[in-house]
């Protein structure tokens, strides 16, 4: 069940997604592909030794200019979520520990279009779940190179009277620079119609 709706851009000679449900009981696998000579690999598979965290269906990897992959995992049980670091700058990629997001999150959204944000080291994300207003979901930032990562959540859902969004369904989406600002753009599905929205941060 390889999720052919989002594969990245071809990184040196190949191509990289996650598979959400063949391996090791239905955690999933990052594979890679190179179209020149059809060679194809597992670079990691998850197991239920491991947070007993998954890859979802809704799953984006995301690929940052320090060379790394992120993959978002979460385990159902808990709500508990992490991101999977993976290096393919080296020979033979290298998976490193297990990123726990500070908080129970349910799933997460990685955002392409921050990763090299003006040369920034933050990645930003949302979560589905989270935060201290009712569960209803942020939007967090997190720098990867430090040896802790350090998070930040930036906004949570379900904190304002007035705005309505809740419960965060995809990444954040840039549009073009507007003066010395970025702006971007992100969906919610709430329980409501009303908290199903179109949102900007």
């Amino acid at each position: 069940d390889v999720q052919s709706f989002y594969i990245l851009p071809i990184l040196g000679t190949s191509l990289y997604n996650d598979v959400p449900g063949t391996l090791y009981y239905d955690w999933g696998a990052i594979f890679r592909y190179n179209p020149n000579t059809t060679q194809f690999q597992i670079l990691t598979s998850f197991n239920p030794s491991i947070g007993n965290a998954k890859i979802t269906n809704s799953t984006r990897i995301l690929y940052h200019s320090n060379g790394k992959l992120y993959i978002p995992l979460v385990n159902y049980t808990t709500t508990t979520s992490y991101i999977y670091e993976l290096d393919i700058t080296q020979p033979t990629p290298i998976g490193l520990p297990f990123i726990t997001i500070p908080y129970q999150t349910g799933e997460i959204f990685l955002s392409e279009d921050t990763a090299n944000l003006l040369g920034s080291n933050y990645i930003f994300g949302t979560t589905s779940l989270g935060g201290t207003f009712n569960n209803k979901g942020t939007i967090f930032r997190f720098v990867p190179n430090i040896p802790t990562p350090l998070f930040n959540i930036v906004y949570q859902f379900g904190s304002s009277t007035t705005i309505l969004s809740e419960n965060p369904s995809g990444p954040l989406l840039q549009s073009p620079t507007i003066g010395s600002y970025n702006i971007f753009y992100g969906v919610t599905n709430g329980s409501t119609p009303t908290k199903q929205t179109l949102y900007k941060f």
